[in-house]
């Protein structure tokens, strides 16, 4: 309805004209007393016959051409470039056609000399005429599109901007830092470019990582693997893929390949910096080093290649990063690392399901977990992804708690299992021990659940209350512990 609105007023005055212009004998014999005021009136009507005609069919193009069929089959708006030389050209040849018919005059005269004028004025402004065939071309051409992410590399080496509209003689781009750039047509179609939307919107991305050679190829497949598809923003289809590209003289050398939708939530940019960031804390949570040049001397006693589940010294490694046990002594941590053990899972199998009574937790020290969620109608939501280093099931291990969760192996996984009869014997050498653990889990729960709570109370007593509400629960589900002792009440 608005389309149609638009084209009342130019339509209208165009029928207007046409209609004076065809009673202008009349209205010349009317004013035939004023000379040549007649013939003035006569021509100023078919000029503007002309004109207006030419208003409304540039309107009409404008209606059904661009904003209807183009626009349609592009899916984007038609540039302003394209339409304005298009209205151009309608105007001149109204023009033409009033200097030919209305006024009966030779044109091919003056388009001789507006030739000369022009070979004139191409050498004056020849930059100002490349910048125009080159935004021509660009729209021919169709490199990109406005609303298209690009990289550009030349002048303007490694920027990438958003397109936001391209006119005669420039393009003007909007970059990650939110800054305007206006580049000169003839600069942009000099310089190589990389679009992030075409053909397809999943962009693939790659870093590179080398490692000791020492470690086994699968482990780090698998730590890197990891890394990449937990990674917020990265897309599970295609999903990520770890090739292994050379040797060198430090290490293997790796290449993690991930896609990702530029922008969509996360720029290139801050998606490989999230990679990166996740990559850099999986391998140093498994131990797993850089490659080292082998013509650095370095004690390898003193650098471990790699963390190895056997060893009871990287058990406790892995244990003392779990913020739960932090209060352990040293000789508490050798007891509880003598009593984990660890599982492999391969992708697919669970581990856990919701509501299933437990009395352990894990720890994952390589892979991916999902973790769904069962709401009404019976149906699993995957809700989060637990990644290498976190730990899960506290709850079931110190209050028996069922499993609130059902967690599955998203990729090859390993975790370290604790059983609640290696709490039970640390718990026997030191009861005050309780309180420790219940102070922890209140503060694991109340971050978890910050902004659920409310904020009429402070952090401080909502995290004493939480405290005291799991000491009651591990005292109960360790009753057989503290039976008879005076050293811990309720």
């Amino acid at each position: 309805m608005r389309r149609t609105n638009s084209l009342a007023f130019p339509v209208t005055l165009f029928f207007c004209t046409a209609l004076a212009a065809w009673f202008s004998g009349d209205i010349a014999k009317v004013v035939e007393g004023a000379g040549s005021a007649g013939q003035f009136i006569s021509l100023g009507l078919q000029t503007a016959v002309w004109i207006t005609a030419a208003f409304a069919l540039i309107r009409l193009v404008q209606v059904f051409v661009w904003e209807r069929l183009v626009a349609d089959y592009l899916g984007a708006p038609v540039p302003r470039l394209i339409r304005d030389m298009v209205a151009g050209l309608i105007m001149m040849i109204a023009v033409s056609g009033v200097v030919s018919v209305v006024f009966r005059q030779n044109i091919s005269g003056i388009l001789a000399t507006s030739g000369l004028v022009g070979i004139v004025l191409g050498f004056s402004l020849q930059t100002i005429i490349l910048d125009v065939f080159t935004g021509l071309a660009i729209h021919f051409d169709r490199p990109f599109s406005i609303g298209d992410w690009i990289r550009m590399y030349g002048e303007m080496d490694g920027m990438n901007a958003k397109v936001l509209e391209i006119n005669w003689r420039t393009t003007r781009l909007k970059t990650e830092t939110n800054e305007l750039v206006i580049v000169p047509n003839s600069i942009l179609g000099k310089m190589i470019f990389t679009n992030y939307n075409q053909p397809n919107l999943p962009t693939r991305f790659q870093i590179e990582v080398c490692l000791d050679a020492a470690v086994p190829v699968e482990r780090c497949r698998q730590l890197l693997l990891a890394a990449a598809t937990g990674t917020d923003g990265v897309l599970e289809e295609p999903s990520p893929v770890v090739l292994l590209d050379e040797m060198t003289e430090a290490g293997l050398k790796y290449i993690v390949r991930y896609w990702v939708k530029p922008w969509d939530p996360h720029s290139p940019t801050t998606a490989s910096n999230l990679v990166l960031t996740n990559v850099v804390q999986s391998l140093q949570f498994a131990g797993v080093g850089q490659g080292i040049p082998k013509l650095i001397n370095f004690d390898s006693r003193t650098m471990p290649v790699y963390t190895d589940f056997r060893s009871q010294f990287d058990r406790v490694a892995i244990l003392r990063k779990i913020s739960l046990f932090r209060s352990l002594n040293d000789d508490e941590f050798d007891a509880l690392a003598e009593s984990v053990s660890s599982q492999s899972f391969i992708q697919g199998d669970t581990l856990i399901r919701q509501g299933e009574a437990g009395d352990s937790m894990y720890v994952l020290v390589e892979g991916l977990l999902d973790v769904y969620r069962t709401g009404e109608g019976n149906t699993e939501t995957r809700v989060a992804r637990i990644q290498t280093g976190r730990f899960f099931g506290e709850m079931s291990l110190l209050t028996g708690e069922p499993r609130s969760a059902t967690i599955r192996a998203a990729l090859n996984s390993v975790v370290m299992t604790i059983e609640k009869s290696a709490l039970v014997k640390l718990l026997e050498h030191r009861p005050g021990l309780v309180d420790d653990l219940s102070r922890s889990l209140a503060e694991r729960r109340l971050a978890d659940k910050a902004r659920e709570l409310s904020a009429t109370n402070s952090l401080q007593d909502q995290s004493d209350s939480l405290t005291d509400q799991f000491k009651k629960k591990i005292l109960g589900f360790f009753r057989v512990v503290f039976e008879g002792s005076s050293k811990i009440t309720a």
